[in-house]
């Protein structure tokens, strides 16, 4: 009886992608890696970034080669809006048969983004938080049949985005300027702690006297925008100031952080 020998043999793998950043997961190099772990390899370019693991900091990524990290075998988190490349490496080489890739992933809402049909496709985990994703393949060279026939396949859970909001610094009536000015500077100082934040200050016209004289929106909006600017520095590119409703009695600040992403606050 003649003996048929496959010619392929594979170990399914993952990569994830993040802007310019590419890692791979797989089991190789048993002799380096410590016993039953895997080895997640990151590279980005041009520049280092810190690298989490399920949310842990395991330290800095390589730029020229990338840093191996060793993970216990299990399934680890990938958060939502990461592309993800699923990839199937031919241990055996020399061989002139093709080998037919048969990719089915699941939940059915995933989008397969490329590589259908080849030995690595990437998805899109867009809208995936808090699912897991299933990539399975089928295997064979068509020739051989169900003798060379192989299947595996790797699940992924999809960590969910937090979801980015808007937080009040500070709300206050309008009384002495040098008063106001005490508490923008507050917000000022904090403002420094979250540089890609814009500030949204909201100022509510009153309806008594002072409010309808002294402190109009347009000269507290005014004198506000001032401060900041060319006694305060701050970047006028990062404030917005809107007129609420004159639904109160003294005029009022509504001091808000914004950072990227997160919707603006709605006046009340």
């Amino acid at each position: 009886m003649r003996k048929i020998r496959c010619n392929f043999l594979f170990i399914i793998g993952l990569m994830l992608t993040i802007g310019m950043t590419s890692a791979f997961g797989f089991v190789d190099d048993k002799d380096k890696r410590p016993k039953n772990t895997g080895i997640l390899t990151v590279k980005t370019a041009p520049v280092a970034y810190p690298t989490k693991v399920d949310g842990t900091y395991v330290g800095m990524n390589g730029t020229g080669s990338g840093t191996e990290f060793y993970l216990a075998p299990g399934v680890h988190n990938v958060l939502e809006g990461d592309l993800i490349t699923f990839a199937a490496f031919n241990n055996v080489t020399g061989s002139m048969t093709p080998l037919n890739y048969r990719w089915t992933v699941t939940p059915d809402a995933v989008r397969v983004t490329s590589g259908l049909g080849t030995s690595a496709i990437t998805v899109d985990t867009t809208g995936m938080g808090g699912q897991r994703i299933t990539a399975e393949l089928d295997v064979t060279d068509d020739v051989y049949g169900k003798t060379c026939f192989q299947r595996n396949s790797v699940p992924t859970e999809i960590k969910a985005k937090q979801k980015i909001e808007a937080f009040r610094c500070d709300e206050f009536e309008s009384r002495a300027f040098d008063d106001d000015k005490a508490r923008f500077d507050n917000c000022v100082l904090q403002l420094q702690s979250n540089p890609d934040a814009q500030l949204y200050l909201i100022i509510y016209q009153g309806t008594d006297k002072i409010s309808m004289t002294r402190n109009t929106f347009d000269k507290l909006s005014k004198r506000t925008l001032d401060y900041l600017v060319k006694t305060r520095g701050v970047d006028p590119r990062r404030i917005q100031i809107v007129k609420g409703p004159s639904n109160r009695l003294k005029s009022t600040y509504e001091i808000w952080f914004v950072p990227p992403g997160a919707s603006l606050p709605v006046p009340q």
